[in-house]
């Protein structure tokens, strides 16, 4: 396949070593859907000041939006946030309920966000900070975990964030592994 960026894995490729500043290298997906594919994105990354996380997640909707021209992009946030890539398929949901502006981001996602994906006909959900909102079972879930800080150095996260990555982390693991 040439260089070591992507590979292809079982009739889907994968990004190996994700170069982002050389990701137009990489062969744009076919679509394997009839329908154009609908992607949620957990938007509470894009929230405040970015920090690393949020700056790789950033980057990273640049490569997807790349990479597959076929899909809509949906980003569920409980405030205004600025979106990674301006497009008429990239589509920002704010959460109307003056709640939620109120809430903890971790609160509301799994309080608030799930029922906002219920309209959106989603296909897959990616969770870039390592949590899911709920969603249905037909809908494929991919999470990013980029640490273990929540076991290895708790104190580090603010208290909400390590109660949600203890009580929510594990489980879902453990109950979406099962199921693939």
């Amino acid at each position: 396949m040439g260089s070591h960026n992507y590979a292809r894995a079982g009739g889907t490729w994968r990004v190996e070593r994700p170069g982002l500043q050389e990701f137009h290298r990489l062969p744009r997906l076919p679509s394997q859907y009839p329908h154009r594919m609908n992607i949620g994105i957990d938007g509470r990354a894009f929230q405040g000041r970015r920090t690393g996380v949020g700056r790789y997640v950033f980057e990273l909707c640049k490569c997807l939006d790349y990479l597959l021209p076929d899909a809509s992009f949906y980003i569920y946030s409980n405030v205004p946030v600025e979106m990674p890539v301006i497009s008429d398929r990239w589509i920002l949901r704010v959460d109307s309920l003056d709640l939620s502006k109120r809430m903890k981001p971790v609160v509301w996602l799994k309080l608030r966000c799930g029922e906002m994906c219920r309209s959106d006909d989603l296909d897959v959900f990616w969770g870039p900070a390592a949590l899911l909102p709920g969603l249905s079972r037909d809908i494929q879930t991919v999470i990013t975990v980029h640490d273990l800080a929540f076991k290895v150095a708790p104190e580090t996260m603010s208290i909400p964030h390590r109660w949600a990555h203890n009580l929510f982390f594990v489980t879902f693991c453990t109950q979406r592994c099962e199921s693939a």
